[in-house]
């Protein structure tokens, strides 16, 4: 069964010159099974969702 479920949200803005700029926005989950305790190996998933967008011209 699920050990751990994370979720997550993360946003930034950069200028890469002078009046244009970008950002970038970012959703994430990810999710952890129980190991079973005679076993080596542990199975997670993860997902993510990532949307740029950047100015081309000066307005």
């Amino acid at each position: 069964m699920i050990h751990r479920l994370t979720f997550g949200v993360s946003g930034s803005y950069f200028h890469y010159d002078y009046d244009l700029a970008y950002q970038k926005n970012s959703l994430y989950s990810n999710i952890n099974f129980r190991k079973n305790p005679r076993s080596t190996v542990s199975r997670g998933l993860g997902i993510s969702y990532t949307y740029f967008e950047r100015d081309l011209s000066a307005k």
